[in-house]
């Protein structure tokens, strides 16, 4: 998770009015994390041509290929459900934790969306179980991974 100097990971709070790839929680998210967006791994994980093809994207591209399975809080998953469309790009079972469970989304690519309501360790307990004795990755928000242990 990239976070910037002064302690954010986004800008300020979407409010859920209108498309979250043209709010204000966007455009900070994407500055801070632009050395990641930047990189070819990404671009290419995310259906994106071109990208810089340097230690940025090794990096990428080695967290990409650990992962397992993901953990993330409901907010990223509803501001991510557009944006990634049909085969996101994670490839893998993500566990969103939330209060309020849809029924399971499944999509291409291997991603499917499990709602899990019983809290953040349960949403980890099953991530491992799913994972294949590969890494659980927390993939946001700030909240959710101040919470994960």
């Amino acid at each position: 998770m990239s976070v910037s100097a002064d302690g954010f990971d986004a800008g300020p709070r979407f409010s859920g009015d209108g498309d979250w790839m043209d709010s204000a929680e966007s455009a900070g998210f994407l500055r801070v994390t632009r050395w990641a967006t930047d990189a070819f791994a990404w671009r290419e994980r995310q259906g994106f041509a071109g990208g810089e093809q340097d230690a940025n994207s090794e990096v990428v591209a080695e967290s990409f290929g650990a992962a397992g399975a993901y953990v993330m809080g409901r907010r990223m998953a509803d501001g991510g459900e557009v944006p990634w469309g049909e085969e996101p790009p994670f490839r893998a079972p993500v566990f969103v934790v939330t209060h309020r469970a849809p029924e399971p989304l499944l999509r291409g690519g291997g991603t499917s969306f499990t709602y899990v309501t019983d809290g953040v360790e349960s949403a980890v307990e099953q991530a491992r179980a799913a994972a294949g004795g590969k890494d659980v990755a927390v993939a946001g928000g700030g909240s959710l991974v101040r919470q994960v242990r």
